[in-house]
């Protein structure tokens, strides 16, 4: 749906027309710069969430001032698509979003839009339950865990599920879940180089590995990971925009860097990206461990053949820890590359901001598009994902290693 709306702007007290498409939040916040006068407008849109009927629009956190249909430049607000601000009309190139994204993308864009809805149907019907399936999951609670599971994967659930089917269970719905914003596909691809059969796959090595860890560690490292990814849906109309945005670079289309995204969330994005940051930091070790374990038969022994103990990896500086990362070149370079240190760096500071007006985030040393950052925070995801991966394997090892114990007794 979508809203033409004229107001007055408070700051030229000209007329401008908003064409606003609704999406699904029913409270939507947006900012528009005046074509005429350059004030940045802060908006919110409120809906009624069921029939789409519009109940209010504030600017500037007061009660829009609304005409009647006027003559004026047209500025487009969409909520989960990146807009050329040069188009004050229909008629001119981008004045529709939709079809200047079609026009660039083709097919990709519409199949990107499947996705995306597809992404917010599971997470609307089905995340809550996946969160409280995953709690059960963390606490070993098996006869719960298996009640979730009979709901959720209904016929395709064993009536006697063994360890491994409720880790591969588990798992699995996240991958369901996540998979359609997955612009970029390095999660797949670091998943099959981490865990992928080859002849000299050292599992005994592994197993030692994994027996290590503690219970309540590896739990309370699931539970972390997961609370990332919860961030990551409570946030989602946020990062929207960015996939589009990781889509063009994906097909190696380029962006135009003056789009805007008519949304400001940058201090909500900041946050989320720190979190992803420092988790994923925290819990890299054991990535890098796990991958040392199959490859070298040693967990301390890293490809450029030094010897680091896991406690001296989670306390290294991320400087330097990031160069460690580069060393796996299968997901190294790709992962140094998301978790970007230097961006996280810039944004942490205290003066860090979107302005509105250029599209832009002033931050120290940072030369970065507001949509460029969104896409960033977006693409960043798939980090917790691939470590959370690491942590199955840790379980399923771990129950492997007690088995064969029991068996030898």
């Amino acid at each position: 749906m979508v809203a033409n709306i004229s107001i007055i702007c408070p700051g030229c007290a000209d007329g401008v027309r908003v064409r606003i498409a609704v999406g699904h939040e029913s409270v939507q916040r947006f900012y528009v710069v005046c074509p005429r006068c350059d004030s940045a407008l802060r908006c919110q849109l409120t809906t009624d969430a069921d029939t789409g009927v519009l109940l209010g629009l504030e600017v500037d956190d007061r009660p829009a001032t609304q005409l009647g249909w006027v003559e004026s430049p047209v500025v487009n607000v969409f909520a989960d698509l990146p807009i050329d601000p040069a188009a004050l009309s229909m008629e001119q190139p981008g004045g529709s979003p939709f079809l200047m994204h079609l026009h660039h993308l083709g097919e990709p864009f519409h199949a990107w839009l499947s996705n995306r809805g597809a992404f917010e149907g599971l997470v609307r019907e089905s995340w809550r339950d996946v969160s409280r399936w995953w709690g059960f999951y963390v606490k070993c609670d098996w006869n719960r865990f298996d009640h979730h599971a009979r709901k959720y994967w209904r016929d395709d659930w064993p009536t006697n599920p063994t360890a491994l089917d409720r880790h591969d269970a588990i798992h699995r719905a996240l991958e369901v879940t996540f998979a359609p914003v997955m612009v970029k596909r390095g999660f797949v691809a670091w998943k099959l180089a981490l865990v992928a059969p080859r002849p000299d796959t050292n599992w005994k090595a592994a197993a030692a590995f994994a027996g290590a860890w503690a219970d309540d560690d590896v739990a309370k490292a699931q539970a972390e990971l997961f609370g990332v990814l919860d961030q990551f849906v409570q946030q989602r109309w946020n990062w929207y925009p960015g996939l589009v945005v990781g889509l063009y670079e994906e097909l190696g289309v380029g962006f135009d860097p003056s789009w805007r995204i008519t949304r400001d969330d940058f201090r909500d994005l900041r946050d989320l990206f720190a979190v992803t940051f420092e988790r994923s930091h925290q819990y890299l070790p054991a990535l890098m461990s796990l991958d040392n374990s199959f490859r070298l038969g040693d967990p301390n022994l890293y490809p450029d053949r030094t010897v680091r103990t896991r406690s001296s990896m989670q306390t290294m500086r991320s400087v330097d820890r990031e160069k460690v990362i580069g060393l796996y070149e299968c997901w190294g370079p790709e992962i140094v590359g998301i978790l970007d240190r230097h961006l996280r760096n810039a944004i942490a500071h205290s003066t860090a901001d979107h302005d509105l007006i250029t599209g832009r985030i002033v931050a120290p040393k940072l030369d970065l598009t507001y949509p460029e950052f969104v896409a960033k925070v977006a693409n960043a995801i798939q980090v917790p994902l691939l470590l959370l991966e690491v942590f199955k394997y840790v379980r399923i090892l771990q129950e492997s290693r007690v088995e064969s114990n029991r068996q030898g007794d």
